[in-house]
């Protein structure tokens, strides 16, 4: 409950997660910018209860999520640690009704990366999950 009253003017000025609105199919998107987020000097956790702001608005009806891994470096990169973390926060209640996963442009060490988590992501994911090599194919 806190979560939806809190401000965070400190986390969404850096544009790293918003709802642009919604798809052909009718379903809201959720877009995140993986070279907005200067992972050293932000507050994860601030990060993650901004996530479940957004989030919780969306996720009890059918929903995507774009992520976007253009121009990412070293110094947008959280710990693996703290995906984990994010990941096992995100309970089914945000899982439930993520329809697709849109990954643009990732890297060959992402896509190793994301392989690399398989035995611990359930198969259900796997099939949400598509590789954008262009915007285009987004539209």
């Amino acid at each position: 409950q806190k979560v939806q009253t809190e401000n965070f003017d400190d986390i969404e000025k850096y544009n790293i997660l918003y709802n642009p609105g919604r798809d052909y199919a009718n379903r809201s998107i959720v877009v995140v910018i993986a070279a907005n987020l200067p992972a050293k000097s932000i507050d994860l956790e601030r990060l993650m209860m901004y996530g479940i702001k957004i989030l919780d608005k969306l996720v009890e009806q059918e929903y995507v999520l774009v992520y976007v891994h253009t121009n990412l470096s070293s110094a947008n990169k959280p710990s693996l640690a703290w995906l984990k973390k994010a990941y096992g926060i995100f309970s089914r209640k945000y899982k439930k009704n993520l329809k697709q996963v849109y990954m643009v442009q990732p890297t060959f060490w992402v896509r190793t990366l994301v392989t690399c988590f398989k035995p611990f992501v359930s198969s259900k994911f796997w099939k949400k999950l598509l590789y954008i090599t262009d915007v285009s194919q987004l539209f």
